[in-house]
């Protein structure tokens, strides 16, 4: 039983992860066109959230494969977290694309 802790809890945080962003994939878009009043600015967002991810998935990963992945997989969590909570507050759409 105790091998499975690990698999559980995983399993777990992946599932709450990926209600949350199944969450901000159907409101963030509308949050966007809401603010700015523009579509075009929801593919800017697109944008600017792929090229972070293509930019540090190499390094992170190799971070992850050195030290253990423990760490950042709940750091990202963390981080995903904190930026759902900035976007919440966020007025100007512009700040949007900076927690991005």
């Amino acid at each position: 039983m105790k091998a499975y802790v690990s698999a559980i809890a995983l399993n777990g945080a992946v599932f709450l992860f990926m209600c949350g962003v199944g969450m901000m994939v159907a409101l963030l878009p509308q949050r966007i066109i809401t603010l700015s009043g523009s579509i075009a600015d929801v593919g800017y967002l697109a944008s600017a959230f792929a090229i972070p991810y293509i930019l540090f998935q190499l390094p992170i990963g190799r971070l992850a494969d050195r030290f253990g992945f423990k760490i950042f997989l709940s750091g990202g969590y963390f981080l995903c977290a904190g930026t759902g909570v900035f976007v919440l507050f966020c007025r100007p759409s512009l700040f949007i694309f900076g927690g991005a």
